[in-house]
């Protein structure tokens, strides 16, 4: 599923085990919101927040906020990983 912040609100969609902000939000409340969509119901979700070099503070922020610790890992666009994001998932 691809979605806009439409959908961040207001929307159930069973099965969804990976959330991938490709800009990250500048409100908390979004990023909560869209990182809902994932581990509903008592199940495991990863929630992965992409963000270039510039943004890292506005992450940051948003850890703060939210109340989280995330690790963050530098990755540069050609970087393998990014094709099994999903396979990070619980």
């Amino acid at each position: 599923m691809v979605a806009t912040d439409v959908a961040a609100r207001g929307i159930h969609v069973d099965g969804v085990e990976v959330v991938i902000h490709y800009d990250p939000p500048s409100d908390h409340k979004t990023y909560l919101h869209r990182s809902g969509r994932t581990a509903r119901a008592g199940t495991d979700g990863l929630v992965v927040t992409l963000s270039l070099w510039d943004e890292e503070l506005i992450v940051k922020r948003l850890q703060k906020r939210v109340g989280l610790d995330m690790e963050l890992v530098e990755m540069f666009s050609n970087d393998p990983r990014l094709e099994n994001l999903g396979k990070w998932a619980p």
